[in-house]
């Protein structure tokens, strides 16, 4: 199984706190499972794993990425498509990284599908976007 999304995330920043500030605290994007054998979207049981890291900077001048948060889902908890697009189903995973402030900061997704077997069998290249300091 292949995990894509898309979406371009300066469209797709929530805004989730109670203090409706401009930062954005969240965002969403369409994943799409793809099996190693198709070239569209399915809609499959499993869960889904997401891994987030924040960039830092070390005083040498090298960066690495510490973990800020992780989310699991069973596929059946996500909103999905009710009708194939021309990439096939797709489902929507709808991230908050609250209480976590990572405006202004480059931020990094790692998405894992795991198969009901508990087999872990399709995961993304690293998803790396810069979160913008103010979007609202």
């Amino acid at each position: 199984m292949r995990v894509t999304w898309d979406y371009p995330p300066e469209k797709q920043w929530l805004n989730l706190d109670r203090n409706r500030d401009e930062k954005p605290e969240g965002f969403y994007f369409r994943m799409f499972l793809i099996p190693r054998d198709g070239d569209k979207g399915v809609l499959c049981d499993g869960k889904i794993h997401i891994e987030m890291k924040r960039r830092v900077a070390q005083p040498d001048g090298s960066t690495h990425y510490e973990f800020v948060d992780s989310w699991t889902y069973k596929t059946s908890e996500l909103t999905h498509s009710k009708k194939p697009t021309a990439l096939g189903y797709y489902y929507v995973p709808i991230l908050t990284w609250l209480p976590h402030d990572v405006a202004g900061e480059e931020i990094e997704f790692i998405v894992i599908y795991e198969h009901p077997d508990g087999q872990e069998v399709g995961t993304t290249r690293p998803i790396r976007l810069k979160v913008p300091r103010k979007v609202f």
